[in-house]
């Protein structure tokens, strides 16, 4: 403190102006340890967002290097195990399977067919003139 303003000032004055000098500093240094706390909160929080979501890709990284969902509705559709072919359920899918598969089949043919004709029609109504 200054000395001419400490002469001035009784002690009981300059007690009560130490304390709030302190109780001041105290304050500024209370917001600064809470905005701090705060900033260090928000960083903890991202740093754990970014944790959860590396966490998450290695997940889905791995998941996917293991075949991922093409395998899982692969081995879900065509079960390895012997004992679901006897389920009748299994057996109406496969047999409907069959027939779809043998219906694409024989349409393909037509339709080659036709269009092997219709390619050979100008053809064949030239010759007939």
């Amino acid at each position: 403190m200054n000395q001419d303003f400490a002469k001035i000032v009784e002690d009981s004055v300059k007690q009560q102006i130490i304390e709030l000098y302190e109780f001041n500093i105290n304050r500024n240094q209370e917001q600064q340890d809470q905005e701090n706390g705060t900033d260090n909160k928000i960083e903890s929080e991202e740093q754990a967002k970014r944790i959860a979501q590396l966490k998450r890709d290695q997940e889905l990284a791995d998941f996917e290097e293991k075949g991922g969902l093409s395998r899982i509705l692969n081995d879900l559709f065509n079960p390895k195990d012997e004992s679901i072919e006897l389920d009748s359920v299994y057996q109406l899918k496969q047999l409907c399977k069959s027939y779809y598969e043998t219906k694409n089949k024989i349409s393909k043919d037509l339709i080659e067919t036709l269009d092997a004709l219709l390619n050979e029609r100008p053809n064949s109504i030239a010759m007939k003139k």
